[in-house]
Formats: C-alpha cells, structure tokens, sequence
C-alpha cells in the first residue's frame, strides 16, 4: 500500500489504495471532486500521476454521466464497476455478480459431469466434491449478499442441478426435490447456509467496536 495515511480511529476510511489501484468513496459530487483532487496533489509528492484514461466513475443509485474536475480532467462514466472480484452496479444490486458466480459454477458442474454419472464413485466422495468445488464456490461472499426471489431461484435451480447428475437422476425422471436430496442425504438447503453465513456476518458487525 502507499500514498496517504490514515489513522482508523475516530476516522471513516473514504479510500482503498493498493500498489496500482485505489478506490475512492464519497456521498457526492463534490466531496469525490475535493477527495481527486487531493489524490493528485499527494501523488504530486511522490512522482506518480494518475492514469485518467483507466479512472471511472461510478454513481448508484442515479445515471452514471461523466465527471469533470477542477482541473478540466473528464472522468468516464460507467454502468457497472469490477474490484477484487466483486462487481458494482448503478443500481445497488448484487445480482450481477450473484449470476457471475452461477456461471463459474455451471462451468465446474459441467467440466465434472462425468464424475457427477458415475457409478464407480460413491455419493458420499460425490458430496465431498460438491462442498469444496461447487457449493464453497457459488456461496463466496455470501454473506453481504441482498437476494432477491429471482436470485434465489436461480442459485436453487443450481443446486439441484448438481445433485440431480451425483444421484444420476436425469430431469426426465420427474422426481421431486425433496426424493433427490433424500438420494444424496442433502438436506441442507444450500439457500439456508448463505443466511446462516449472513447471521454469522451481521453478529460479527454488531460486535464491532463502533470506532
């Protein structure tokens, strides 16, 4: 990390900084303007300049438009915004990045689909690849997640997709959910761990000093 230094306590962090990349945070036009600004003249310091051609500008909550600064430096605007993995949208939502992590998942559910049809391969070695390469990859993060009933049903129509192959009971069968998961001994509903994780989460906040 580098550039300016903040003490935590008592403060609000507005801004993460890392070797080549930082973000900045702030609740409007003019306080993102002052906070600029500052960047540029603490960079100033230490001979680095920032890049305005990979800078964007993010809004939520309202049209994303463009950002000039002080200095006539045009910031472009952007409809969504990717950091460490996890993708902002102007509306607020995590559904982008919810339906992100499902297509990363059906890639491993398919790129495994031999394994899942297999009768050489017991359900229980089944279950133990579903929690550590499927389940522990769609449930990253969950625990800031806001879930809509669309998100829902798409993470449980994942699911079951899994299950359905490692019972090697094709759709067509027209067995209910609940004979599958009484095939693989799963009751756990994988939508029922993400708002244990989310409890989890909101306990630990809670316990947080307020400083």
């Amino acid at each position: 990390m580098f550039g300016m230094r903040y003490n935590v306590d008592n403060t609000t962090i507005c801004t993460l900084q890392f070797a080549d990349d930082q973000v900045v945070m702030a609740q409007s036009k003019e306080d993102l303007e002052y906070m600029g600004r500052k960047i540029q003249e603490e960079y100033s310091k230490w001979g680095f300049t920032m890049n305005i051609a990979k800078t964007k500008y993010i809004s939520l909550g309202t049209d994303t438009k463009h950002l000039e600064m002080d200095n006539g430096d045009i910031i472009t605007g952007c409809a969504e915004f990717r950091y460490l993995g996890t993708i902002f949208t102007k509306d607020g939502r995590d559904t982008k990045y919810i339906r992100h992590r499902i297509t990363q998942v059906r890639k491993i559910i398919g790129a495994l689909n031999g394994v899942w049809w297999s009768k050489n391969i017991t359900r229980n070695r089944k279950k133990m690849i579903y929690n550590s390469m499927v389940k522990s990859v769609l449930i990253y993060g969950a625990e800031i997640w806001s879930l809509y009933e669309d998100d829902r049903k798409r993470i449980n129509a994942t699911e079951m997709d899994a299950l359905r192959r490692s019972a090697r009971i094709p759709k067509l069968d027209r067995k209910t959910k609940v004979y599958v998961r009484g095939k693989m001994d799963a009751q756990d509903i994988i939508l029922d761990d993400i708002t244990r994780k989310q409890l989890i989460w909101y306990g630990y906040v809670e316990r947080m000093d307020p400083t």
